[in-house]
């Protein structure tokens, strides 16, 4: 669902609450704990939904162009950052940050040759 696209993600989601809701209500959960558990589903559909996002994206210029992008959505309550909390929402881009350090710069291949009976290496990008 978190793949869905941003078109239909609220119908869908708000969708499966409501499902959920009729779920737990048929089980004798209390309202109080029907609530709950509809409010943490939400709050894990959304941070799917952005990791989903920050996955799709190959590059770490494209993944660090969309921290930048949630950064600026968080500050202005824009479509982006809809449905979680600001903390939230600072974990997640902290975490996505943490990624971005970790990918290689480049996405070309090294190969180090040698051609037997010399003592030149080269180094191919």
């Amino acid at each position: 669902m978190a793949r869905a696209g941003m078109a239909d993600f609220d119908a869908r989601l708000d969708e499966e609450i409501a499902n959920l809701g009729f779920y737990l209500e048929h089980h004798q959960y209390s309202p109080e704990e029907i609530s709950a558990q509809q409010d943490a589903v939400r709050t894990m559909a959304h941070k799917a939904r952005l990791r989903g996002m920050f996955e799709d994206l190959e590059t770490p210029d494209a993944r660090a162009e969309f921290v930048s992008k949630l950064e600026k959505d968080i500050s202005e309550g824009g479509e982006l950052s809809r449905g979680l909390e600001d903390t939230t929402l600072k974990t997640l881009m902290s975490e996505f940050s943490g990624v971005i350090k970790l990918m290689p710069r480049h996405s070309t291949v090294w190969s180090l040759t040698c051609p037997l009976g010399s003592a030149k290496a080269s180094l191919l990008l």
